[in-house]
This record gives C-alpha cells, structure tokens and sequence, in this order.
C-alpha cells in the first residue's frame, strides 16, 4: 500500500487513538496505543497499527500497583478493535472529512513486538547470570 500523505496519516492515527480513548469504554481497549496508520493513495483503506504495554514490564513497575493482571492480550485488543471498526469508520467519517472514509484494517505494531522480543530476551540473559 503506498502512502498517500503523511499528514493524513498522523491524521487518521491521531484521530482514531482519540476516539479509542474518549468514546470506547471496552476495558479490552485499555492502554492501547495507536502508533501508525497508513492510508492508501485513494484514501480507501487504513492499515491502523497499535501496541499494547508489555504486561511483565508493567507488573515490575512499582507504580503500576497491580495494573499489569487487568490489561488484556494482544488477541483480546485484536478481537476488541475488530468489535469496534464500523462504529469506528463512522465516527472517523464524522471528524476527519474525506472524500472516502477508510476501511480500517487494524494490526499490531511489528516494531513492538520485535521490542517486547529483544526485552524477553535480555530479561532471560539477566536471570540467567544471577
């Protein structure tokens, strides 16, 4: 898919984080952060890319105080957003004004994960050394 505009696509990234945060009360959808979009030429389609804080991370975290046992999975974000795409592609019509409103397609974040990874993986080296 090649990219249209840059601008849109903070746009339409912007957009849909906002409304994930202010008009969705799913807890599948807490603490899900909208890091891409990526919408076609014709404006058609929208690949929205998210990521979700590692859950292990969050439950090292002193401050966190217990969060990290109530963020959902990767696959229950999936299934949620997925839920709410059409309730999604019509507010986004609503706020940002095209002459097409994207089908939004949503995927996690690959750079994420590939993170999450080399984090898992050095927090293995760590415990292995103690």
């Amino acid at each position: 898919m090649r990219k249209r505009n840059p601008r849109l696509d903070r746009t339409v990234a912007e957009a849909i984080a906002g409304l994930l945060e202010h008009e969705f009360n799913d807890p599948r959808l807490v603490m899900v952060s909208v890091t891409e979009a990526q919408v076609s030429q014709d404006a058609k389609e929208a690949i929205v890319f998210w990521s979700v804080p590692d859950r292990d991370l969050l439950s090292e975290d002193p401050r966190a105080t217990g969060r990290g046992d109530v963020l959902p999975t990767p696959p229950q974000v999936a299934d949620a957003l997925e839920s709410a795409r059409p309730r999604l592609q019509k507010l986004l019509a609503d706020r940002v004004k095209l002459r097409n409103t994207p089908v939004l397609r949503f995927e996690q974040d690959p750079v994420r994960q590939a993170a999450d990874r080399v984090e898992e993986l050095l927090r293995e080296l760590r415990s292995g050394d103690a």
